[in-house]
């Protein structure tokens, strides 16, 4: 199981660490390379448990129906986590309300969690960013 930061995360990557240590009980492995700090552990059953609710591969991620029957309330604590991890807050001009983004490869990640933030009564759109694709020529 892997878990990849900008090795400038430095809090996220020892919260991650202590997280693994005490819910799996196993040490963790670090390693850096250029700007990427990645931590593993090796246990199948938590690699079938996280494949199980958010599947694998970035662009095929998808919340499993558990996740997505679950209380607003603890979907948004997942959610706060994944802004952490893969989004930002951000400012247009400096008068303008921050906002909270979240960046996916996964269609339908993107559309999930849209649903979950309108259950809760927040708006939220739908960019997709072609410089991310992968050249078809």
């Amino acid at each position: 199981l892997n878990f990849a930061f900008n090795k400038n995360e430095k809090n996220n990557i020892l919260e991650t660490e202590a997280l693994i240590y005490k819910i799996i009980g196993k040490l963790s492995h670090k390693r850096t390379r250029r700007n990427v700090t990645e931590i593993r552990v090796c246990s199948k059953r938590w690699v079938e448990f996280f494949k199980y609710i958010a599947g694998s591969g970035a662009v095929h991620k998808k919340l499993s129906r558990e996740i997505l029957v679950l209380p607003f309330k603890k979907q948004w604590e997942m959610i706060k986590t994944y802004i952490k991890g893969d989004g930002n807050l951000y400012t247009r001009r400096a008068n303008n309300t921050p906002t909270n983004r979240i960046n996916t490869a996964s269609r339908d990640l993107a559309i999930q969690i849209q649903e979950i933030l309108a259950r809760g009564g927040l708006f939220a759109s739908i960019k997709k960013d072609n410089r991310l694709l992968p050249n078809k020529k």
